[in-house]
């Protein structure tokens, strides 16, 4: 379900409970299955914005 969700754009960097991201809830909760997929698709997103600058020239 959650795989799902950020395929369709929900934001990983949303804060939820407490003032706290989705990535640090899902470490703190042992949900460690969401956490690794939250952790690819941040270093995924990060990839494609340095490739990006990169391409471009900066």
């Amino acid at each position: 379900m959650v795989k799902i969700l950020l395929d369709y754009g929900a934001d990983p960097n949303r804060t939820i409970v407490n003032n706290k991201y989705l990535l640090q809830f899902a470490k703190e909760s042992g949900l460690t299955e969401i956490a690794e997929l939250l952790k690819m698709l941040e270093q995924k997103r990060a990839n494609e914005v340095r490739y990006t600058i990169n391409k471009a020239g900066f």
